[in-house]
């Protein structure tokens, strides 16, 4: 488990005055794994040039994901995201600056 985010602010999500909230890794085993079983070397030398991570918190993103890689190829971009609105409080996940 990894500690949770209550805002856009960083600060921890508390259960009570002295218990942080966690919530279950989300989505970055994938990298870790790709990388410690080789599959990110393999696929390199395969000559792939583009993977796409589908976060299932992201719902809109099956409306965007093609337009996202176009930007992607054309601009050189290593990494590209999209995000969706939502509201205070709704169990998705985020990406944050700490």
């Amino acid at each position: 488990k990894v500690a949770a985010l209550a805002d856009n602010e960083a600060r921890f999500a508390m259960e009570n005055p002295y218990r942080i909230a966690t919530k279950p890794h989300g989505h970055g085993d994938i990298h870790y794994l790709l990388h410690s079983q080789g599959l990110a070397e393999k696929w390199q030398s395969e000559g792939r040039r583009w993977i796409l991570f589908f976060q299932d918190t992201n719902t809109l993103y099956l409306t965007t994901f093609l337009c996202s890689l176009g930007v992607s190829a054309k601009q050189g971009l290593q990494v590209n995201s999209v995000a969706m609105p939502r509201r205070g409080g709704e169990a998705v996940g985020a990406i944050a600056r700490l």
